[in-house]
């Protein structure tokens, strides 16, 4: 708390109460840092945006999402044509400084592309597809063998 006492400053003491999955993560330092350029962000579905984006493809190249998620993600309280519509327009200028956004319309999806991996981050992207792809391929495998038993 702040007070004057006599045209001085007088310093005490706050106490603040975090959510436990605040505290968790913050103690954890699982938390993201943000771009200065996020805060010249000045419409409100760019910032959204820009946040899903940070979140889901931060260290990775690429992040799909279909639309129908996306609308809940973004907490729109528009229809789905509408937010449909509203949506392309960010698309359309594909400002937000660290990611580069597509529309689908056939798909119904939105792809988030990361501008900014390191070479580092590029190489642990291609092991990781590698490992999916792997895994994918097994479980068709395995799914194959069940139906023909």
């Amino acid at each position: 708390m702040l007070g004057e006492k006599k045209e001085k400053l007088d310093i005490g003491i706050i106490a603040v109460t975090l959510p436990n999955c605040l505290y968790q993560a913050l103690h954890k330092k699982k938390t993201l840092k943000i771009s200065p350029d996020y805060f010249r962000i000045r419409k409100t579905i760019d910032r959204r945006l820009y946040e899903i984006a940070r979140k889901h493809c931060d260290h990775q190249r690429e992040f799909t999402i279909a639309i129908e998620k996306l609308h809940l993600k973004m907490g729109s309280t528009a229809s789905l044509k509408m937010f449909r519509h509203n949506i392309k327009k960010p698309i359309q200028t594909n400002d937000l400084h660290d990611y580069r956004l597509c529309y689908y319309a056939k798909a119904n999806m939105v792809i988030f592309n990361n501008r900014n991996l390191t070479p580092e981050q590029e190489e642990k992207e291609q092991q990781r597809e590698k490992v999916k792809k792997k895994l994918y391929n097994l479980k068709n495998l395995l799914s194959a063998k069940r139906v023909g038993k």
